[in-house]
């Protein structure tokens, strides 16, 4: 009795030991840290004339949900008629050197995706960059003019781990930064 008994406590004393020896800072698990975004570029690029480029920016020092307002500049004016390759750019300027965050984007562009939506004499077209699973992440578009007139651009960049598919849209995920475009002008 007494050696099952002596062998019963040996086995609590290696349990209580062997649990203790947990370490206590093991690391977290990992989780996608948001990124502040305090500009987006968006550069249209006319593809019958390269020369012809445009770029639309917005800039806002704090981030788009900071206290601070951002500011909008177009360089100029759209081709009526006219079909354009588009770049989306975003960068962290409030670290020096400036962060490109498109390079995140484009990282885990099964995670993301960017929406735009028109209106006036501008139409998106077509994406033309695809994620490891086939589906468009939106860094690289194609839009196109109409007749000479006047158009809005809402871009939005879209989070969403675990529920992007072919078919997401711009209600699914979380939105990273969502910026109007108003007043472009087509000639």
């Amino acid at each position: 009795m007494k050696t099952i008994s002596r062998l019963l406590l040996s086995i609590l004393c290696a349990t209580v030991l062997l649990s203790s020896c947990k370490k206590a800072d093991d690391p977290a698990p990992a989780t996608n840290e948001e990124e502040l975004i305090t500009d987006l570029t968006l550069t249209f690029t006319n593809q019958a004339n390269t020369s012809e480029v445009v770029t639309m920016t917005f800039s806002d020092s704090d981030g788009p949900n900071g206290p601070q307002t951002g500011t909008f500049n177009i360089s100029g004016n759209l081709s009526a008629s006219a079909k354009y390759n588009v770049a989306f750019k975003v960068e962290n300027k409030s670290e020096t050197p400036a962060e490109d965050v498109t390079v995140e984007i484009k990282e885990e562009g099964a995670e993301h995706q960017v929406f735009y939506n028109t209106t006036g004499n501008l139409q998106f077209q077509s994406y033309t960059d695809k994620d490891a699973n086939g589906n468009p992440i939106g860094i690289n578009t194609t839009f196109s003019t109409g007749i000479a007139g006047t158009a809005t651009l809402k871009v939005t960049l879209k989070h969403q781990p675990g529920v992007k598919t072919a078919s997401t849209t711009v209600v699914d995920g979380e939105t990273d930064i969502e910026v109007n475009f108003t007043g472009i002008t087509i000639q």
